[in-house]
């Protein structure tokens, strides 16, 4: 199914998800609460991997396959991935105490399980600010994605429009509010350390929201809105080949030659051609924003969100495509849109 849950290991507050799955929780509990109530506190470990060679066992080193344990409703170990002997599980039930530093603070909202127990997610909801009119309600996210191919403990802040449920990727506040944790041997130190700088880093929360309410006051020419839209999708430079197409024929150059330059060309064109339409579709979602937020037309903030949200809704939330806008490309293109929305405004 496209939400992915392993099983109903959905834990949300007060309003059952459009899945329709897991439990819903009236009170504030804490995440080891939580975790526990989602059933997320299944197990996960390490296990040594061997070969059968000529009728006998023989062990792998410095391989072991990574095991989730049978669970009550899906009574099958199931192996998630191949790791090396540095990799280290932490699993969910040394996680939940960690984020319950900020849960103190911050109430739980969700919490989760994907396919088969490799993805766990939690939210906490910080608070709400007002930027233009509009609410913003603040999230701390943390995923981590036991499979020992890449995945990465994931934390950061990411504040959502309420009107639209648009995700303004925690990006737009720098680094310090994003970390991503390798599955090492210093996993539980890194999350300690992360979790402590993010709990602090709650007073830099006010630096962004000015920037936002800037964005929002800052009358922007077309150049400068055009700007936000080369950041989030920059059309390909011509290359050092390219320049000299039209005038192969003349300058006599062989047939070989000739045809690399232009399949080259012909690449860089595909590659331009997909570009100009990702700005033709932010573009439309602008001049929408405009229409319907009069008072903030002709503003960072009204292409900055038309970027944001062509973005968040292009082709859907499923899969990949979810953990992109929250720390893939999707969100690096509205991270660039923000920078260049901040440089715009300084430049003046």
């Amino acid at each position: 199914m496209a939400h992915e849950l392993f099983g109903e290991r959905f834990y949300g507050k007060r309003e059952p998800a459009w899945h329709g799955l897991g439990q819903v929780f009236e009170h504030e509990p804490t995440a080891v609460e939580a975790f526990q109530e989602a059933g997320l506190n299944y197990h996960v470990g390490k296990h040594p991997l061997f070969t059968y060679i000529n009728g006998n066992y023989e062990i792998i080193e410095d391989q072991f396959a990574l095991v989730r344990e049978a669970t009550e409703d899906d009574p099958q170990n199931r192996m998630f991935g191949v790791v090396s002997n540095q990799y280290q599980v932490l699993n969910n039930m040394d996680i939940a105490p960690i984020v319950d530093l900020l849960s103190k603070e911050w109430p739980i909202e969700t919490v989760g399980a994907l396919k088969d127990g490799r993805t766990i997610f939690v939210t906490l909801k910080a608070d709400l600010a007002e930027v233009a009119g509009e609410e913003l309600a603040k999230y701390f996210l943390l995923t981590d994605t036991k499979d020992g191919r890449g995945g990465a403990m994931r934390l950061a802040f990411t504040p959502i429009r309420v009107v639209c449920t648009n995700t303004l990727t925690s990006a737009i506040s720098g680094a310090r509010d994003q970390f991503s944790l390798t599955h090492s041997g210093s996993l539980e130190a890194d999350l300690n350390g992360a979790v402590e700088i993010i709990a602090a880093s709650k007073r830099a929360e006010r630096d962004v929201l000015e920037t936002f309410r800037h964005m929002a006051q800052f009358q922007a020419d077309a150049d400068m809105l055009q700007t936000l839209l080369d950041a989030a999708y920059p059309l390909p430079k011509v290359g050092r080949w390219e320049r000299f197409k039209d005038d192969l024929e003349d300058l006599g150059v062989g047939k070989a030659v000739t045809d690399r330059v232009l399949q080259q060309h012909e690449k860089l064109e595909a590659r331009r051609q997909v570009r100009m339409r990702l700005q033709g579709g932010a573009k439309e979602v602008y001049q929408k924003f405009c229409d319907e937020h009069t008072d903030l037309a002709q503003t960072p903030w009204a292409m900055y969100n038309a970027i944001v949200e062509f973005e968040d809704f292009r082709n859907g939330w499923s899969g990949r495509e979810g953990e992109s806008l929250l720390f893939g490309q999707r969100a690096e293109r509205k991270a660039k849109a923000f920078t260049a929305a901040v440089k715009v405004m300084r430049g003046s």
